[in-house]
């Protein structure tokens, strides 16, 4: 018997469920895909969504009870809360910081019915031009 290989994970999409002026809810959805030979029985994911390697907007974890077929790929949403209004100065420092462009980053932590797998990160797909958002919001 041989640990088996940490799964693929791909960020691909992300949806505002609820906004209000000091919580916000959104909605993450991933695509887990096994690279193994057997199945991998799913239990928990903790999570952190990471602005420019430096700043937390939000954290969980949840429990999944599912069991992922060898070389299948499923879908898993996981809900996210932030307060970006508490951060703002945070993140607007990083605005002005940078070149124009905030990376995000998920960094994620599966732990199967067994053992934990090692921390992943996941680079969400693009990033967000800074200059479209101090038209809005004056730094």
């Amino acid at each position: 018997w041989q640990r088996p290989l940490s799964p693929d994970i791909k960020l691909v999409g992300v949806e505002l469920k609820k906004a209000r002026p000091h919580k916000q809810d959104f909605l993450l959805k991933l695509h887990i895909h096994n690279p193994n030979e057997t199945e991998l029985p799913l239990y928990r994911i903790k999570y952190s969504l990471i602005l420019n390697d430096e700043l937390v907007l939000g954290q969980d974890k949840v429990y999944i009870k599912t069991r992922i077929p060898p070389h299948a790929t499923v879908e898993v949403k996981l809900p996210l809360t932030t307060n970006l209004w508490g951060q703002l100065r945070s993140i607007a420092e990083l605005v002005k910081e940078s070149d124009g462009r905030l990376s995000y980053d998920l960094e994620t932590r599966i732990k199967l019915r067994r053992f934990s797998l090692k921390k992943r990160r996941v680079t969400f797909m693009g990033t967000v031009d800074s200059s479209s958002l101090q038209k809005k919001i004056r730094f």
